[in-house]
């Protein structure tokens, strides 16, 4: 039972983060602030999709390799649906190809962040006798 709570917890986590994240990204550009520093916007896309990934990653239960592939495929056409809304249905704002790029190289942190600490996690576990 507390396994289910952690898989459900999980799950929520990421599926909040995800609905954070579109909030984020088709507000009106008014709201958003870079507080002048240079390419700002790729970092904070770079951050928030490496949370993304690595949140959907502990999130899913599958084979680890079939989990990284869909949450590499799904992040990065969420990255592009949110490039799109932007171009299309937000005011001030406008959908770049540096965007998705910036999305992509996050999501690959995630992801790899993830894989890392799962190995650690594996190899302190104790090793039970045979």
């Amino acid at each position: 039972m507390k396994r289910f709570f952690k898989s459900v917890l999980r799950l929520t986590l990421a599926a909040i983060w995800t609905v954070v994240v579109l909030i984020l990204l088709i507000v009106p550009a008014t709201m958003v602030s870079s507080a002048g520093v240079p390419h700002a916007d790729k970092v904070a896309h770079f951050g928030v999709f490496a949370v993304l990934g690595l949140l959907w990653m502990a999130a899913l239960r599958r084979p680890i390799p079939q989990r990284s592939l869909f949450v590499f495929v799904g992040g990065v056409a969420f990255g592009i649906l949110t490039e799109y809304l932007q171009a299309s249905h937000t005011a001030g704002r406008q959908g770049e190809l540096g965007d998705v790029l910036a999305d992509t190289l996050g999501l690959v942190a995630g992801i790899f962040a993830y894989r890392v600490l799962h190995r650690l996690r594996r190899a302190r576990e104790p090793v039970e006798a045979g």
